[in-house]
């Protein structure tokens, strides 16, 4: 059989393919494989993970307050 002219690309080596929109599920999943293979590799089996939130980003009482008090939408129509 004779080769063709125009071979197509390897998925995984287009970068245009894989930055794209179609290839989002592919990139989610890959950011669960690749740690649990670099996991596998060093022989962790147990992980801890703290989140932090900055002070900058806390909403505190008197800026509830400041913004117009509690929030009046529904519960479903998010504050």
């Amino acid at each position: 059989m004779a080769k063709s002219r125009y071979r197509a690309e390897k998925a995984y080596k287009n970068e245009e393919f894989l930055g794209s929109r179609d290839a989002r599920p592919l990139r989610i999943q890959s950011e669960y494989i690749e740690p649990e293979a670099r996991f596998e590799k060093f022989d962790i089996s147990d992980t801890v993970v703290f989140f932090r939130i900055r002070p900058d980003q806390v909403e505190t009482p008197s800026a509830k307050a400041a913004a117009g008090g509690p929030c009046e939408k529904k519960r479903d129509q998010g504050c």
